[in-house]
């Protein structure tokens, strides 16, 4: 029996929903979302085909509906559905649709040395954070933070909506600002990927959004907030007093590389958060992000800091 997707519309004339829309749904939430930003849908269920009629009865008799009620029927089948992890753009503004093609996970398996020993090294650790990649994308770069990937072994990136890890090269590492520089060479990671522009440094009580994979959840996770402080910070990875924007939005373990959009400019890279204070995280601004680009191609990929 087919399952079916079954929606009740408040409007006296019936909504419709693109067959495109429900085939990007994984899930009712996801699906009641979609028609809420859209429509003005009060109520969305999935039901097996005998359960339509009571369904039916048991809304019009509850008042549960004021208008016509819609069932468009849609096989789910496995090789419709998206990879895991994928979700229906529809209802997200262009400037995040744009950050989220943008935005990886970044999976480090990293080896401190032994300053005791120094013939060997410590014990192998994994941890996850978060990148993104800058334009140009003809030149294949993607920014994280320092500290993501120090004594690094091996580094690996995951796209939003793809299940696939790819190995990434480590092109640069700036401790002092803790910014570093990835590649992928794989081919087949930059399919459908965008590249997002750096703007600039933004005023305060100015809206940002921070994208990236925060503890919690495997997904990528969107937080907001606004620019609170604009200052110089201790960087805790490189013990370096540089400039820094003060942010009252989730900056969590994860989040750390993940970029800092004001509509679709990079406005920074989420990097530290105050662990004593609620909602005090911390960005590396602009200049900092240029400083350390420019460097690069001043010196043939070698990076020179502080500033």
């Amino acid at each position: 029996m087919k399952p079916l997707l079954l929606v009740f519309n408040k409007c006296d004339a019936p909504a419709t929903v693109s067959q495109s829309d429900l085939e990007l749904v994984l899930s009712l939430s996801d699906l009641q979302r979609v028609l809420k930003s859209q429509l003005n849908v009060m109520e969305v269920s999935a039901v097996t085909g005998h359960g339509v009629p009571a369904m039916l009865d048991w809304m019009v008799k509850t008042g549960a509906v004021t208008g016509a009620p819609i069932v468009q029927q849609q096989q789910l089948m496995s090789q419709q559905q998206p990879a895991i992890g994928a979700f229906s753009p529809v209802g997200y503004g262009a400037d995040l649709g744009k950050a989220l093609k943008s935005v990886c996970k970044v999976f480090a398996t990293t080896a401190s040395p032994n300053y005791a020993t120094p013939w060997q090294m410590h014990a192998q650790s994994k941890s996850t954070a978060s990148g993104f990649v800058i334009a140009p994308i003809s030149q294949r770069r993607i920014l994280t933070n320092a500290h993501a990937v120090a004594n690094q072994v091996q580094v690996q990136l995951r796209k939003h909506g793809n299940a696939k890890k790819f190995t990434a090269k480590v092109l640069s590492v700036g401790h002092e600002c803790d910014i570093a520089m990835l590649t992928v060479e794989d081919e087949e990671f930059w399919t459908g990927v965008e590249a997002l522009d750096i703007g600039g440094l933004p005023g305060m009580q100015e809206s940002v959004s921070v994208v990236g994979y925060p503890t919690g959840g495997d997904n990528v996770c969107v937080t907001k907030g606004v620019v609170s402080r604009i200052d110089r910070q201790q960087y805790s990875h490189g013990r370096t007093s540089l400039l820094a924007l003060q942010i009252d939005a989730a900056i969590n373990s994860g989040n750390s590389g993940g970029p800092v959009i004001k509509g679709d400019k990079v406005i920074g890279i989420a990097f530290q958060c105050l662990t004593q204070g609620e909602n005090i995280g911390y960005v590396i601004p602009v200049p900092v992000i240029h400083h350390f680009l420019e460097d690069l191609a001043r010196h043939n990929g070698e990076q020179e800091m502080p500033i």
